[in-house]
């Protein structure tokens, strides 16, 4: 089944942004072999976030075509096995992304530690750290009984009851934005304290921020359709 004209907008900016990521995480493992340097945490934690962006690529594909992602929600509803395949496939999303998620942060944050090795940074790395697995942690529990049995999140014949999805997604979306601003000014402090011109200063900021925004639109992409 073809994708509606907004299933093929999201499957082109997906296909953009894991082309993006794909490039900077390349990029990085080729420095580090010009380098001759050995591979670190942070290192695998980007080759695993690499992955299960991937794989969010193949589900949204799959979303787009047979789960008819795209189309108004009236329409689908009065349709049952097209609405059990839109669901299913956003099950699963929404597992893959709990994962990917911290993954990313986690890529960034075990970076940041490594460049920046004074107490008080690396204890609020941690308590961050700890806060992203926690998030990754609670979103993969509430997946697995939003609907009680959980079956009933595809069937709505099935007896049994659900959270309210809507304000599910848009409460871990809080959260979860919150966490973005949060790792992606950490390092503001410690740059700006370099003695260093202004103007490095600045560009030295302006690469760290490109290095944290790479992946967050693909991981927030597929939310985005349940919501609107």
């Amino acid at each position: 089944m073809a994708p509606s004209d907004r299933g093929w907008n999201e499957i082109h900016i997906a296909i953009a942004l894991s082309v993006i990521t794909t490039v900077v995480v390349g990029l990085r493992f080729a420095a580090k072999i010009v380098k001759k340097l050995s591979l670190e945490i942070d290192d695998w934690l980007a080759i695993a976030s690499l992955i299960f962006i991937y794989g969010m690529f193949v589900e949204l594909i799959l979303w787009a075509t047979i789960g008819n992602t795209g189309k108004h929600f009236k329409t689908l509803i009065s349709n049952p096995p097209e609405i059990e395949k839109f669901f299913k496939i956003f099950l699963s999303q929404e597992y893959t992304y709990a994962i990917t998620s911290p993954l990313v942060k986690l890529t960034l944050l075990f970076f940041y530690r490594r460049l920046f090795s004074t107490r008080n940074f690396r204890i609020a790395a941690d308590i961050v750290t700890g806060v992203c697995i926690a998030w990754g942690l609670t979103t993969v529990i509430v997946d697995s009984v939003q609907c009680i049995p959980l079956e009933r999140y595809w069937d709505q014949t099935v007896d049994g009851k659900c959270i309210n999805e809507i304000k599910f997604v848009q409460g871990i979306q809080g959260i979860n934005v919150v966490l973005d601003l949060i790792i992606l000014i950490m390092p503001v402090p410690m740059v700006w304290g370099l003695k260093r011109p202004w103007q490095d200063r600045v560009a030295l900021l302006a690469v760290f921020l490109l290095g944290g925004l790479y992946a967050y639109p693909f991981c927030d992409l597929e939310w985005e359709a349940l919501l609107t």
